[in-house]
């Protein structure tokens, strides 16, 4: 579990930096300033560059709102790209009644787009 709250901790404050509206400086100011990561430091395939990141990323997301028991119940993971936008989807457990996780996440930004928890009956 506190494996689980440290991935939680490290997504929030990547998402949080990444998704926060970006602050004007004055130009004195901006001189003793370095360059902002979205200036320099932003990694050639987005801050979301592959699909462990994109799951890692949902799965810090989800525990929070759905509970790490539910999501857990919800392995294995998919990611798929698509125009620059990760869907991350759980695997269907066998059931009744069944609810599967799903998150959009920007390859470049890392932001959180959608996320949803519909629910299937078999």
């Amino acid at each position: 579990m506190k494996a689980v709250l440290v991935k939680f901790v490290m997504a929030s404050v990547v998402l949080l930096s990444a998704c926060a509206p970006q602050q004007t400086i004055s130009s004195s100011a901006n001189q003793s300033l370095p360059p902002s990561p979205t200036q320099s430091d932003k990694p050639k395939n987005g801050f979301v560059p592959d699909e462990k990141t994109a799951i890692s990323i949902a799965v810090a997301v989800w525990v929070p709102m759905y509970g790490a028991k539910q999501i857990e119940s919800e392995k294995p993971y998919n990611a798929t790209l698509k125009d620059g936008v990760w869907n991350v989807t759980s695997t269907l457990p066998r059931g009744k009644y069944v609810a599967m996780s799903e998150a959009d996440i920007s390859q470049d930004n890392g932001c959180i787009l959608r996320v949803n928890h519909p629910a299937f009956t078999f």
